[in-house]
Formats: C-alpha cells, structure tokens, sequence
C-alpha cells in the first residue's frame, strides 16, 4: 500500500479505505451467512463481487510505480551509508 505515497498521511487514508471496505464485507458476509442463504448463493455473491472489484484492482495496479525517490514537500531525503536519511 506504501506504493501508492510517500506522504505517511496519504498511506494512513489508503490503509484506513481498505480497512474500512474489509470490515464492511465481514459484516455483510456474517449477516448473509447468518439469514440461512444457500452455499450457492454466497458463491455467486463472492464471484460478483471479484468481478466488480477487478475494475479498481486494474486502475491501481497500471498507478503504481516501480519506485519513488521523490522526496516529500515536508522533508529532504538524504542517502547516507547507504540508507536514506530524513532530515527535517
């Protein structure tokens, strides 16, 4: 997920996005599991929903970048001994 930013606050809103989408489906998940639907339906339901999400898996996957070595607005990144080094 850190592939998406180097800015840690943008990276806290995606993981905040995913953990909130996955929660959702947990509940959702337990409700239908819990009002008797059928085995069958359930897999329908979890096909549906890997077909509808593979449209945003697609439009991140072709975002993402091989590397970043921008650094933030807020600090300057310095390569010492290797390493990078933020100074502030």
């Amino acid at each position: 997920m850190d592939a998406l930013s180097n800015d840690v606050t943008a990276s806290s809103r995606y993981a905040g996005f995913y953990k909130c989408i996955q929660s959702s489906g947990a509940a959702i998940t337990w409700r239908v599991n819990a009002v008797g639907t059928s085995y069958m339906t359930e897999l329908i339901i979890c096909f549906a929903l890997l077909i509808a999400s593979l449209p945003g898996a697609l439009f991140l996957t072709m975002r993402i970048e091989d590397h970043s070595d921008e650094p933030t607005s807020e600090y300057d990144m310095h390569k010492v001994d290797g390493k990078h080094e933020i100074i502030s």
